[in-house]
């Protein structure tokens, strides 16, 4: 070809190479280009696999990520859960063990409420006084209305708790606790209008009659 373009560049001045340039020679180290449909969807296939590679390793990676973080979660969690169980039990242990201490001093075991009208037979009569509550008793003593403990009230006996039957109750049990609490250490104990069953009703409903 460079040989015919050169036999007619000399015979008719006409250069030949301006007008159909000789092709560059092909490396035969350089690879071809395929560019027919066939090439062409296997080099998009292949570009797709490779895309979803790296989107399914984008996502292990994200998932097993996830997963150590809601592991460390739910160890947590559980941590918190066994911490809140065990200051339940313990606050549920204090609890029931409180009954126990207090019931043993009543008939039957039972427990007494705020306010409520306690009795205790002693030699001879009965005496009464007005639970407030934190095993304590408001009672009316032949030198002052005094606060003493339920065992230092039952004095070992058995307490009885008045029903509201027998002992009618005009106020709340919080007022029931601030009455009894307002006569503390008075001296005016009298057998017949102001003993100790006289206070405990008072302190109840107000009323002054007494069975003792």
């Amino acid at each position: 070809m460079a040989l015919f373009q050169k036999i007619i560049k000399h015979t008719t001045g006409v250069d030949l190479e301006k007008i159909i340039p000789i092709p560059k020679p092909i490396d035969p180290n350089k690879p071809l280009i395929d560019l027919t449909p066939r090439s062409i969807k296997v080099k998009q296939r292949a570009a797709q696999r490779e895309k979803q590679k790296k989107t399914e390793e984008i996502l292990n990676d994200w998932v097993s990520g996830s997963g150590d973080m809601l592991h460390k979660l739910n160890q947590k969690n559980n941590q918190k859960e066994d911490a809140e169980t065990k200051a339940n039990d313990n606050f549920n242990n204090v609890l029931r063990s409180i009954p126990i201490a207090i019931s043993e001093h009543f008939v039957d075991n039972k427990t007494p409420n705020i306010g409520d009208h306690l009795l205790v037979s002693r030699t001879g009569y009965t005496h009464h006084g007005i639970y407030i509550g934190g095993e304590e008793v408001i009672h009316y003593l032949l030198d002052c209305v005094t606060r003493s403990s339920l065992s230092e009230f039952a004095n070992g006996s058995k307490i009885r708790i008045l029903r509201d039957f027998d002992s009618p109750a005009s106020y709340a049990p919080d007022e029931i606790v601030s009455r009894a609490k307002s006569r503390l250490y008075e001296d005016s104990y009298s057998v017949f209008s102001n003993n100790c069953e006289h206070f405990a009703r008072w302190c109840r409903c107000n009323e002054f009659d007494s069975e003792s």
